[in-house]
């Protein structure tokens, strides 16, 4: 197996499993990984400070949504302990005060439903917003499927803690940024492809990677193609 070490850290929402396709094909080519799962904290430092002492030193931390923004706090946080980043359908932060309230707000709502709704008409409703639409509808009942057997007790405090209003404005440091970061998004979804081209130009060291005929749930879309182009930088990194 290669000394690289892979770290998964899934979405709101999300499990560690969700990663389990693409880990089989990375350990089909001799890639060795991990998948985090998110845990609830008082506040975003301490999620950070939590999965900053779960994962191995020199790993490379591949982050989806939610998960990707954890990435890349660490990578600014505790550069020191990290070899690379993959920024996967991700938001490095809202811009002014009034996009964080109104994000906490809504947030907010959205925590308050998840705690007195039925699971299956939350989730319904959900993969019902624009940043979905992208996503085939397979895809997007099969996420519903999957998510309705998961342990939910703790997605409120998770997103309350880890909502992108609570977390710092990471435009403002992303110069700061020394890790080599792959910045990937789906075609299809157009809020997140420009995104994703606007932390390549932000950073000397990011690399962008739109992944055709995908949407925002790139790892489960199109798996293989976000395979190819992990191993294809990690290569560049080795």
């Amino acid at each position: 197996m290669s000394r690289v070490k892979l770290v998964f850290i899934h979405g709101f929402m999300g499990h560690a499993s969700d990663w389990e396709e693409v880990r089989g094909m990375l350990r089909q080519v001799g890639y060795d990984s991990h998948a985090a799962e998110l845990c609830p904290a008082e506040d975003w430092q301490e999620s950070l400070q939590l999965l900053a002492h779960s994962i191995p030193s020199e790993s490379i931390l591949v982050g989806y949504s939610m998960g990707a923004r954890l990435a890349l706090g660490l990578s600014l946080d505790f550069a020191e302990r990290f070899a690379g980043l993959v920024f996967i359908s991700g938001n490095p932060g809202l811009e002014t005060p009034e996009a964080c309230k109104a994000r906490w707000l809504a947030d907010q709502r959205v925590a308050n439903r998840l705690e007195t709704e039925c699971i299956e008409q939350f989730l319904e409703s959900w993969y019902r917003q624009s940043v979905f639409a992208g996503v085939p509808s397979e895809v997007l009942q099969a996420e519903i499927q999957r998510k309705q057997k998961f342990e939910r007790a703790s997605w409120p405090q998770i997103l309350r803690t880890n909502s992108v209003s609570r977390q710092p404005n990471y435009w403002e440091r992303l110069r700061e940024l020394k890790l080599p970061t792959l910045s990937i998004a789906g075609e299809r979804d157009e809020k997140y492809r420009a995104i994703a081209k606007r932390v390549e130009h932000e950073l000397h060291v990011s690399q962008c990677k739109i992944i055709p005929e995908c949407g925002h749930i790139v790892h489960r879309e199109q798996p293989q193609a976000l395979v190819s182009a992990i191993e294809g930088f990690v290569e560049q990194l080795a």
